[in-house]
């Protein structure tokens, strides 16, 4: 028999009759805590009243049947193969997890202690059980109960006569305590307040690090081993206990004679005598080291979480700044692009550089914005929301991301789906963006189709579902199911063959639950996946849109499609139709041919008044198919068809076919193409239709901002060229500061006043706020408008502005025509009457010049055309190059490197924007070391940079001698315009009777002077900066030819 087998029963019975009878039980009936008693084979001598109130029954219910009785299985087997054995081993258990079945039948988790006592020949074993719900209150309690148990002592010590009957009764009580408070790790004290004196047990000898002995202590005994600095704390909790009768509680920490140190928590209640008087403390101490620890350890990581979350705050904001005031340049220059004479063609292009431009920065936007999708904080927009323009955009993207690959990306859109919608467009732009991104990033061949259906529809709002389809390699099923985890591709191969870090899915998802959907996929290797959401938008009333939509049917209404694709020539057909036009599909040339020629005879239907032909086509393409169709309505006797061409292939191939080829084709349109494309295309070529959207596009030359003062306080000399260029274009007086100390003073200094200040937020010496500040409140001016221009692109940035004094806010790059309105609304100005329509700003066509070291052709075809734009431009860069170099060796050495880095990010961008592209990539790698550089970095390698400076230099002379004969003729007077010939006429008249109002009248006139010789253009403005009206009158004479 194995030492923790019963013997049988008949044995079982008398042994258990004699361990009841042999050990004492009423001294623990009262604890607060389920105790029972049992021997080695874990049958059970007696039980406390509580473990009766937790298992229910009573002490003759359980005494003589073994504890497995009140365990669940699990917990039978536990104590059979481990519990048992490792008792009889060890001689005491402690903490350890089971579970009891309650009185209902329910399990209930404990925590059981055992410690084996031994008396004579007789061996028990002590059950203090500790559920959990329980333990808190067990620990008041059983201060109760060493009350209870002294009081009992001190009654049998005044009953002489029970003494002896009661002592061992006393003595195993007392045992019992000490088991259950050193099985729980709690130190038990007391405090006589009669005599002062303090009783710890052994176990709170050992909490402080104390070997136990039985000398008499008082309360300064434990006071010199508290910590000094929380010893007035745990003092005072004390005395309050003794002055309300509070229980006692404090947290504080103990010094051990090594010096280590513990923390406790202490509880304490006071005892009192039959007539009420306090006589005692009892009170427990227990270690919480391990716990302050664990909650300091939590404390640090919290702390270190949030510093690197304000960090990665801090660079998001820094980092969107950095890129969008480069951004705010391409933009700005798109929009002087746009303003100059242009071909169709580079119309084109232009118009699809800005959408993909801002597309990059609203892409940007919510890469700053994830952090917030991460917190839980993101909030979408619900601002009125166009499908078909939202499509648009999205076409000029994805068009560029198919480049050279033999795939067709295809929309497949529902014709009931309405025309505007509640929603958040850039966010849904991401996800779109995002599928059909990785969707042609996986695909070689075939087709990549974005499909929006309608599935319910009302008056107040739409469900749509959106679908990417492809036919690229698949996802494999036990990849699916992680494929939306982030940093997760379908396989690690994937990353290593075609990139990415595995967050865009992750992204996707998070954004469409935040929309109110859910992603899904369906994917077969080897055959293609599709991604899947479905959200349900809130739909807007468009009246005027849908008239107008009427009012642009026009007369066409047979329309052809080409297109050897099935599924491509079947979308095409749809979207002709869904405008309301008859379509046919030919998926050939001679298919096409055969089409066409039916159409034509005394009882056919009129010919098609369009057609939209595919590029690529076996046996004949579109080009053969299209020179056939031409040259059969040559010989038929009819008018050529007008056909446009709706191909996979960029417009820029064109470039590729002859003149003649190209003179076939009315249209060109790059997939994928949504119905409203189609009709314009259609709507371009039809006879009388006049072109509307290329002179709208062309920029109207009404000048809005006619007279209006405006100061612009920006330290980027670029964006202060945009800037000024684009608001002198619409009529403003603009004037310039390079940081806000000069802005304060430029305002103090105005006559007259400026009507408005644009407001950088970021700049040296003083920023916008603090110069904003200074503006409302040292010079009174709380009521001038003051728009503030930054790059940051966190949430919150206008209330920030608007709190801290500003009027409004503007983010860059910045929409010309928001911004003009804008400073209409907030100046609530009226453009001062006379000259309101600007001249177009010169654009002259100049080829690439060969200069070492500079790209000039590029540069200037970056600056709409304008060579005395960059010849100024040049001049001033050329004035800092000699000293940038020593400029930054003293700040290296002197240890500035972040003010090294500035100079070096200035340089670099300088450098690009007159085509020194070498220059500009040293300094952007110097600008990368110095970021990186510390204390013990070696000096930057300067060399290098040094040299491309002077080159540079002369390249830059070079080019200016080029260009300045061209821009500056040897007689001024060649140059001069009637109009400006005018203009000079007006400001020799303010001049020569020293009318300050020169200045002003100068800068409305710029633009009319812009015919004249840069240097003479700039020699007067700088003479009028300078308040020199002699040299400003000798100049403008001598442009007139008087001088």
């Amino acid at each position: 028999m194995r030492p923790h087998e019963p013997p049988a029963s008949g044995d079982r019975v008398d042994s258990c009759i004699h361990l009841g009878t042999a050990y004492p039980l009423q001294s623990f009936d009262t604890l607060p805590c389920p105790v029972l008693v049992t021997d080695r084979y874990g049958r059970i001598a007696t039980v406390n009243a509580s473990l009766l109130d937790l298992v229910g029954g009573d002490s003759q219910r359980w005494c003589g049947q073994s504890m497995e009785g009140m365990l669940p299985v699990p917990s039978r087997i536990f104590l059979q193969t481990h519990l048992l054995p490792m008792v009889l081993h060890d001689g005491h258990l402690q903490e350890i997890k089971l579970e009891v079945l309650d009185r209902q039948g329910a399990r209930t988790p404990v925590l059981a202690n055992c410690k084996r006592w031994l008396d004579g020949d007789m061996e028990f074993y002590h059950w203090v059980l500790f559920v959990s719900r329980e333990r808190s209150r067990f620990e008041a309690e059983l201060l109760e109960a060493r009350n209870r148990a002294e009081a009992s002592a001190r009654a049998l010590a005044e009953r002489e006569r029970a003494l002896t009957a009661l002592s061992s009764e006393l003595l195993a009580a007392q045992e019992k305590v000490r088991l259950a408070t050193e099985s729980s790790g709690i130190g038990v004290w007391d405090l006589n307040l009669v005599t002062g004196e303090l009783i710890w047990d052994a176990q709170s000898y050992r909490l402080h690090g104390l070997e136990p002995c039985t000398e008499a202590r008082d309360y300064g005994f434990w006071a010199a081993h508290v910590h000094p600095d929380d010893i007035g704390a745990a003092d005072a909790a004390f005395q309050r206990t003794l002055l309300t009768g509070a229980d006692f509680f404090s947290e504080f920490r103990v010094v051990w004679p090594d010096g280590t140190v513990r923390h406790m928590r202490g509880f304490g209640r006071l005892g009192r005598d039959a007539h009420g008087q306090a006589v005692s403390v009892v009170g427990t101490n227990i270690d919480v080291t391990e716990a302050v620890h664990h909650a300091q350890s939590l404390k640090e990581a919290r702390d270190q979480a949030e510093a690197a979350s304000q960090s990665k705050g801090q660079f998001l904001a820094n980092m969107s700044h950095e890129i969008r005031t480069p951004m705010n340049a391409i933009l700005g220059m798109l929009a002087l692009l746009q303003h100059t004479d242009l071909t169709s063609r580079q119309r084109d292009y232009a118009s699809k550089t800005e959408g993909a431009a801002k597309s990059l920065l609203g892409l940007l936007n919510d890469i700053l914005d994830f952090s917030k999708v991460d917190a839980g904080k993101m909030t979408l927009e619900r601002e009125p929301l166009r499908p078909d323009a939202l499509l648009r955009q999205l076409a000029v993207v994805l068009s560029a991301n198919v480049g050279a690959k033999n795939i067709e990306v295809l929309f497949d859109v529902d014709p009931a789906l309405p025309e505007v919608v509640l929603g958040d467009a850039m966010r849904l732009q991401q996800v779109l963006i995002n599928l059909c991104g990785n969707a042609i990033k996986f695909t070689t061949v075939g087709q990549v189709v974005l499909a929006l259906q309608v599935q319910a529809c009302s008056a107040e709002e739409v469900t749509v579902q959106f679908s990417v389809q492809d036919t690229g390699i698949g996802i494999a099923p036990e990849h699916q199911q992680h494929i939306f985890s982030g940093f997760s591709q379908a396989e690690a191969s994937t990353t290593r063959r075609f990139g990415g870090t595995g967050l865009g899915l992750a992204i996707c998802k998070r954004l469409v639950e935040l929309m109110g959907g859910q992603i899904g996929i369906n994917s077969t290797p080897g055959v293609g996946s599709t991604f899947f959401f479905t959200i349900t938008l809130p739909v807007v009333a468009d009246l005027e849109d849908a008239e107008n939509a009427q009012g642009t049917q026009s007369a066409m209404r047979r329309a052809l499609v080409v297109d050897d694709n099935p599924i491509a020539g079947a979308l095409l057909v749809r979207m002709v139709q869904s405008l309301g036009w008859t379509a046919h599909l030919a998926t050939s040339g001679a298919q096409a041919l055969a089409l066409v020629a039916a159409t034509h005879g005394p009882n056919s239907e009129p010919p098609y008044d369009v057609v939209y032909m595919d590029w690529q086509m076996p046996e004949m393409d579109g080009w053969q198919t299209t020179a056939a169709l031409q040259q059969w309505c040559a010989q038929s006797g009819l008018a050529p068809l007008r056909t446009v061409m709706v191909s996979a292939h960029g417009r820029e191939n064109l470039s590729q076919r002859s003149p003649d080829e190209q003179a076939l084709l009315h249209g060109f349109l790059v997939k994928p193409v949504t119905a409203s494309m189609l009709r314009e295309a259609a709507d371009e070529q039809a006879p009388g239709h006049s072109r509307v959207r290329q002179s709208a596009r062309g920029g109207s030359s009404l000048r809005q901002l006619n007279g209006m003062r405006i100061l612009v306080v920006e330290d980027n000399l670029i964006n202060q060229q945009v800037a000024e260029e684009l608001l002198t274009m619409e009529g403003a007086v603009v004037s310039l500061a390079a940081n806000g100390l000069l802005g304060v003073e430029a305002v103090r200094a105005a006559a007259p006043p400026f009507d408005a200040v644009l407001m950088d937020i970021q700049m040296p010496v003083l920023d916008g706020y603090g110069a904003t500040q200074r503006i409302r409140e040292d010079l009174g001016l709380t009521a001038l408008p003051i728009v503030a221009m930054t790059a940051n692109a966190m949430a919150g940035d206008r209330e920030m502005c608007l709190a801290r004094g500003m009027t409004d806010h503007v983010g860059k790059p910045f929409d010309m025509a928001q911004l003009v309105s804008l400073l209409i609304r907030t100046t609530r100005f009226t453009p001062s009457r006379g000259d309101t329509h600007g001249a177009v700003p010169e654009v002259l066509a100049e080829a690439a010049l060969s200069i070492a070291g500079l790209d000039v052709g590029t540069a200037i075809a970056r600056m709409s055309g304008l060579r005395s734009l960059y010849v100024r431009t040049a001049r001033d860069f050329s004035k800092g190059l000699g000293s940038v170099v020593a400029d930054l060796r003293a700040l290296v050495e002197t240890g500035a490197h972040p003010q090294a880095c500035m100079l070096l990010h200035t340089l670099k961008g300088n450098a690009g924007t007159v085509g020194a592209t070498a220059l500009a990539q040293e300094a952007g790698r110097l600008e990368t070391l110095c970021a990186d550089a510390r204390p013990d970095t070696k000096p930057l390698p300067l060399t290098t940079l040094e040299a491309l400076v002077i080159s540079t230099a002369a390249s830059l002379h070079q080019a200016m001698e080029a260009l300045e004969p061209a821009s500056a003729p040897t007689s001024p007077l060649a140059l001069a315009t009637p109009q400006a010939h005018a203009a000079l006429q007006e400001l020799v008249g303010l001049l020569q009777a020293s009318d300050l109002a020169a200045l002003q009248r100068f800068a409305e006139l710029r633009t009319t002077l812009q015919s004249l010789p840069a240097e003479s253009l700039d020699g007067l403005d700088e003479a009028l900066q300078n308040l020199d009206l002699d040299t400003a009158l000798a100049l403008c004479l001598a442009c007139m030819g008087k001088g």
